[in-house]
């Protein structure tokens, strides 16, 4: 002889339980998915004769131009690559070079040739669908400059 233990409005509560829990153990165990996150690249010249503020460098002499490449919390991005240009009127982006992000950071030397407006970029990619791609630039004047074997006015 059976036993039915759920009589009336108990049994409608559980089979109400009991569907709810075949819809709801699907989604708790399905992979979350994940949006591409937008890292913030910033670019500087530093090293060498540089006047930071108003971003001047001298011809003829080598400076650093970094890009620091970091995600939304402030974290170093660890992967990657930097890929730096100068833009020069009239003359397009000329490549300045493409390295590896290490501990957020990637530079690479560079020694302007021409006086006046210097357009440098840098465009960070990691290949991956959870790291989107971006890029930056800075405008740097280059000046007359008097390269003295290690030293450089």
């Amino acid at each position: 002889m059976r036993v039915n233990r759920f009589r009336g409005p108990a049994r409608a509560v559980a089979a109400a339980f009991g569907t709810a829990a075949l819809v709801v153990a699907p989604l708790i165990s399905a992979p979350a998915a994940h949006a591409a996150v937008a890292p913030v690249i910033r670019l500087a010249v530093t090293g060498g004769p540089t006047t930071a503020s108003a971003n001047t460098v001298p011809t003829g002499c080598t400076v650093t131009v970094e890009a620091t490449v970091t995600l939304p919390d402030g974290d170093p991005v660890e992967y990657g690559t930097v890929q730096f240009f100068n833009r020069l009127p009239g003359n397009g982006d000329v490549p300045l070079g493409k390295v590896a992000v290490a501990y957020g950071r990637a530079s690479v030397q560079w020694t302007p040739s021409a006086n006046g407006a210097n357009g440098l970029s840098a465009g960070y990619a990691d290949g991956l669908p959870d790291i989107l791609p971006v890029s930056a630039g800075i405008e740097v004047t280059a000046r007359p400059g008097l390269p003295l074997g290690g030293l450089c006015l």
